[in-house]
């Protein structure tokens, strides 16, 4: 099982990718009210820095894959956010693509492959590792620590 700190730090991301399709112009007199309803949220969880810190890093990264029309599942995997552990099922919270996983992350992968944010995460360095976000994942910890265990 995955920490819980690690997937508040994954939350801020699929927050926003999964706004990006209530965000279109089709859904425009829908999006109003659950864009609204997600920024509270995200600073109900005082998430928000996060939120600004993953756009700042890998805004451009984000919006190249979402170009190329990848779910945010696929995006959250190719930034190596979210990780499938040997023996395990694929976790995933969109349907799959038409293509195999396996073809499509590879796309996606050839699509950011001159990140140079993703070469360092691909070194075996802990995203957290990263000078930017080592006080927000220092944070995140304590709080989720704090949450967990109130009488230490």
């Amino acid at each position: 099982m995955q920490s819980p700190w690690k997937i508040l730090t994954v939350a801020p991301l699929f927050l926003l990718l999964s706004l990006q399709s209530s965000a279109s112009p089709a859904n425009d007199d829908q999006s109003r009210p659950s864009l609204s309803n997600a920024h509270t949220c995200v600073e109900k969880l005082f998430l928000k820095t996060t939120c600004y810190l993953v756009i700042d890093k890998f805004g451009s990264d984000i919006i190249k894959l979402l170009s190329a029309d990848m779910n945010a599942d696929v995006v959250c995997h190719t930034l190596e956010f979210c990780k499938q552990n040997t023996g395990q099922p694929l976790c995933h919270l969109y349907p799959l693509p038409k293509e195999t996983w396996k073809f499509t992350l590879q796309k996606a992968r050839q699509i950011v492959k001159k990140s140079l944010i993703l070469k360092y995460s691909r070194s075996g360095s802990d995203i957290c590792s990263l000078p930017v976000l080592a006080k927000i994942c220092q944070k995140i910890k304590l709080y989720v620590y704090n949450f967990y265990f109130p009488e230490h």
